[in-house]
């Protein structure tokens, strides 16, 4: 799986709308729209989000208008109501993998709300819908038990789009009674992300404790969202020259030659210490349930040790927080700019960040963007 930002893998809902007369791309994490409205201002819920299900219409402005309405609707029988002009949409699913959802069809409890009619609301039981033009004619009322449920699909594959259509109309046998009464509907989309490990959802804080399935320390450098798959870490201990933990008195790391560009990890001393450090962490968290794909490793910069610590770097020696960011020495590859041979280090011993000639020691510890799954506890 390649790292991807902000999925959605999830259980949520997305408030599909038909009020607009343009194409609409509307979220899984969403707000309420209208579908069938009745006096509201459609322009209230004109509201444009993304998400993996892309919700698009196919024929704005057809048919009913902008605004699908049962303002004024009278009772018709259901082959009237079967040849009515349908409300039309595609469902595109734009994220990673494949996805299973329900659609449902509900009150829209803001709008009911904002238009301050619940004591108005057309009565279930005479609320005719059809889905796709070949689909059962129910009454709404008749899916109670599903949680008026309209659709169910398993499996809709990365890139693939369904398109389909809602219909519906007032029963002709529902009494007088009915005229003047509302209906705000809206569908719900009810998204399962299928296989995804519930993992994926949790959330991390920089300063958060955790440890991979290798059993290594670390501490979460960079927040990472429910809707993130990878988490950035730094090691609490620093490197020995074998690319293995300092367990002890740890080895120390001089650059082999004058830093003329103070790129740290192009340096072939360090260069050459991550790149067996990433082949030991390949090899010691290959049993984890998570993606390789998404491993990266570096070391880190000024400006992510100075922004998980709180505090402002702009090429000054700040004070930085007693804690995990300052439990031993290491090199950062943030260069000095005011010369090529000095790179900002974290010095253990007084808490803060300082200078150190490239032809000087320092340790090594490194920061990896790693997969949640690879997170054995915290």
């Amino acid at each position: 799986m390649k790292k991807k930002n902000k999925l959605h893998l999830f259980k949520h809902q997305l408030l599909i709308t038909g009020i607009a007369a343009v194409a609409l791309v509307i979220s899984v994490i969403g707000s309420s729209y209208a579908i069938f409205t009745s006096s509201v201002s459609s322009g209230e819920y004109n509201v444009l989000q993304v998400g993996d299900l892309e919700i698009s219409y196919v024929d704005p402005g057809s048919g009913y208008g902008d605004v699908l309405s049962l303002n004024g609707a009278y009772p018709i029988t259901d082959n009237e109501g079967k040849a009515s002009t349908p409300y039309r949409f595609y469902i595109k699913n734009t994220g990673g993998i494949a996805v299973d959802f329900k659609l449902k069809l509900k009150n829209d409890e803001s709008i009911v709300a904002a238009d301050n009619c619940g004591n108005n609301l057309l009565d279930f039981d005479y609320v005719r819908v059809q889905f796709d033009s070949t689909g059962t004619v129910y009454t709404l009322s008749d899916l109670v038990s599903s949680d008026y449920t309209l659709y169910e699909k398993t499996n809709l594959a990365v890139n693939s789009s369904e398109i389909h259509e809602v219909r519906i109309w007032i029963d002709e046998h529902a009494p007088n009674s009915v005229l003047g009464k509302h209906f705000h509907g809206k569908l719900v989309v009810e998204l399962i992300q299928a296989g995804v490990d519930s993992r994926y959802t949790k959330s991390f804080s920089a300063g958060d404790s955790v440890k991979l399935v290798d059993n290594s320390n670390w501490h979460v450098l960079t927040a990472s969202e429910t809707t993130d798959t990878v988490v950035t870490l730094i090691s609490d201990k620093t490197l020995n020259s074998n690319g293995g933990y300092c367990s002890g008195t740890c080895d120390t790391i001089a650059f082999n030659s004058e830093c003329t560009t103070c790129n740290v990890y192009n340096d072939a001393t360090i260069k050459t210490l991550l790149d067996t450090y990433t082949q030991n962490l390949k090899t010691s968290i290959t049993n984890a349930s998570g993606t390789l794909e998404d491993l990266t490793v570096s070391i880190p910069t000024m400006e992510q040790i100075a922004k998980a610590a709180g505090v402002q770097f702009n090429q000054n020696v700040v004070q930085i927080p007693s804690g995990y960011l300052t439990s031993s020495s290491y090199w950062t590859k943030t260069a000095y700019s005011e010369n090529g041979t000095s790179v900002w280090y974290i010095n253990g011993n007084s808490n803060q960040n300082d200078l150190k000639n490239a032809t000087s020691t320092s340790g090594v510890r490194p920061v990896i963007t790693v997969s949640k799954l690879d997170i054995a506890t915290e």
